[in-house]
């Protein structure tokens, strides 16, 4: 049964059901809806943390962060054009368009590129170090005429020369600083987001970005965004969504190196304040890192293109030909995505406690596809310890939670107990049940004995049932949570 947001008084309590966050001033929640892309780098080297302005007719400008390989300096940004949406590449291919410059504070390494166009030129904010340590990075700026250059550095006062910082970090010097640029214009305002020190994200926003030094006018709005320290976020990349009125923004979740990547979804009125959001549909390849989510020139998403994802990826343990991994050794990849609404309180990201393999990993329990699911490591004996548990990104009034089993009920488990959270440490038991009888496939809707108010649910398994080879899992399709009037009318 799909859930759909009811207006008066349950749209009320779907709103004001959160607490511990700012109360939403939308009405309902966006939901980015992921379909299987293809592979646009193998490897060898890598081509991360994509910008991309996408154009009608499959037009696309991409700007990708990428190895150096003379000895001296880390990354530099290339430069990609494709006249069918990814598929194919126009020649010259993967230019190199924005180097560090030696001998100034970004000497080390250009990277993270956020792409934009306005008042005649392409603008490119990227993250640079002077500090051979990598920490301390800062926020730079470049601009052309021509997406493949040449491009001319902000120097504090105008265009060209030495570069100077756009956006200074001003933290601890020993942790990794500011950058992972990306921009909007909306309303005549240029809003420029970037992560800080791996922990934020912050917005700086000019208020009149058609001067030439517009980068020195900049009003710093501090943090707007937090990031998930366990386990692991990066990056995030913003757009505005013309036809649901609304920035959106996306990150990798879980990210570099595990089975369990996934995306992040936020969203705001104002391009402020935020709320955490679903991601549902196909699963992004394993170890997704650095996400860019296309735009138009101007970094809104218009409904005239096809939206896409670009992302890095590698395999734990294992560089791109399945030989022993190699740090900076990364493929690339492309996934169209749709962008929906849904209702407020649903999981945005689920957590557990084994998962072998990158296809019965667990964001199946929640990409909204009964075929696919989440499998725990295998055991030995049933009495064996496995738990999955759904994050709303904020607490929720919540009344009941559906699972669905994965293919003819294989591993449901035998004994379990639902249980609720506020900060996925200290768990609360809802309700035991013990020899629990195979459901099958059929959906299982376990209806809490009063509303409860939190973040995070959980199953907790402690016997398991066995597979055909006689090995014991836990073994879940879905993992959703249900509002009152949900309950109502679920079979």
């Amino acid at each position: 049964m799909k859930l759909r947001l009811l207006t008066g008084i349950v749209a009320l309590l779907a709103c004001c059901g959160v607490t511990g966050a700012s109360t939403p001033t939308l009405k309902d929640a966006v939901q980015i809806n992921n379909s299987a892309g293809w592979q646009i780098y193998p490897g060898q080297g890598y081509r991360y943390g994509p910008s991309m302005i996408a154009r009608p007719g499959g037009s696309l400008d991409a700007w990708f962060a990428a190895s150096c390989y003379d000895g001296v300096h880390w990354d530099q940004i290339r430069y990609r054009h494709s006249n069918d949406g990814g598929h194919t590449w126009v020649q010259p291919d993967d230019e190199v368009v924005i180097t560090p410059t030696d001998g100034s504070p970004d000497k080390c390494s250009n990277c993270d590129p956020g792409a934009i166009r306005f008042g005649g030129y392409y603008y490119v904010g990227y993250t640079a170090v002077a500090s051979v340590d990598g920490n301390s990075n800062h926020v730079f700026i470049a601009r052309s005429k021509d997406p493949r250059g040449p491009y001319e550095k902000w120097n504090g006062k105008g265009w060209g020369g030495a570069p100077a910082i756009f956006l200074r970090y001003t933290g601890d010097p020993r942790k990794w600083g500011c950058g992972e640029p990306s921009f909007v214009l909306k309303d005549g305002k240029l809003y420029a987001y970037y992560t800080w020190s791996g922990a934020f994200v912050n917005l700086a926003v000019c208020n009149n970005p058609f001067v030439d030094d517009w980068p020195a006018h900049m009003a710093l709005k501090g943090h707007v965004i937090s990031h998930q320290s366990a386990p692991g976020e990066d990056s995030v990349d913003v757009k505005y969504v013309d036809s649901l009125k609304r920035f959106i923004a996306v990150a990798s979740y879980n990210r570099i190196f595990s089975v369990n990547a996934t995306i992040s979804v936020w969203q705001s009125a104002d391009g402020v304040s935020w709320t955490r959001t679903p991601f549902r549909g196909a699963r992004v390849q394993t170890g997704a890192h650095n996400v860019g989510i296309s735009g138009n020139e101007i970094g809104h998403i218009d409904g005239k293109t096809q939206t896409y994802l670009g992302y890095s990826y590698g395999w734990p343990g294992k560089d791109w030909t399945g030989q022993a991994f190699g740090w900076a050794n990364w493929a690339t990849f492309m996934d169209p995505v749709t962008i929906s609404t849904t209702t407020f309180g649903l999981p945005v990201q689920v957590e557990v406690k084994s998962a072998p393999t990158w296809d019965t990993s667990g964001p199946n329990a929640i990409d909204g596809n009964a075929k696919t699911y989440w499998s725990s490591d295998k055991h030995e004996t049933a009495d064996s310890e496995e738990w999955a548990y759904v994050w709303l990104g904020a607490r929720y009034a919540v009344n009941a939670l559906k699972v669905t089993p994965a293919p003819n009920g294989t591993g449901f488990p035998v004994d379990f107990t639902l249980q609720y959270s506020n900060n996925a440490k200290t768990w609360t038991d809802i309700g035991a049940y013990t020899n629990y009888t195979n459901p099958g496939s059929r959906p299982q809707v376990f209806k809490f004995p009063s509303t409860i108010t939190a973040a995070y649910f959980r199953i907790r398994a402690a016997k398991l049932s066995a597979d055909d080879q006689g090995k014991y899992a836990l073994r879940l399709a879905e993992i959703t949570t249900l509002s009152s009037s949900a309950v109502k009318g679920d079979k």
